[in-house]
């Protein structure tokens, strides 16, 4: 299984549920132990209006929802998806 193609289809479907158009691939981020970092994920939601994500939900001023996507940020935190690094 593509776990990224997984993970993109997960905040495709964020996305548009939303109202937010999908996006073609993932952006690139940093890990959350780098100061000042976005993640792969809050950069997936920026243009929604996220400026937080945590292993569980993302946050923005109108804007607060759930996701099941805290086992990719673990890793994506742990280095496993080095061309995701921005």
């Amino acid at each position: 299984m593509d776990e990224l193609g997984e993970v993109l289809r997960e905040v495709n479907r964020i996305r548009v549920e939303h109202g937010a158009d999908p996006l073609y691939e993932l952006p690139k981020g940093r890990p959350a132990f780098d100061a000042d970092s976005t993640c792969v994920l809050q950069n997936a939601f920026a243009d929604m209006g996220i400026a937080y994500v945590d292993y569980s939900s993302c946050i923005g001023a109108q804007l607060r929802f759930s996701h099941s996507l805290g086992p990719f940020i673990r890793r994506f935190d742990a280095g496993r998806y080095p061309q995701l690094i921005d």
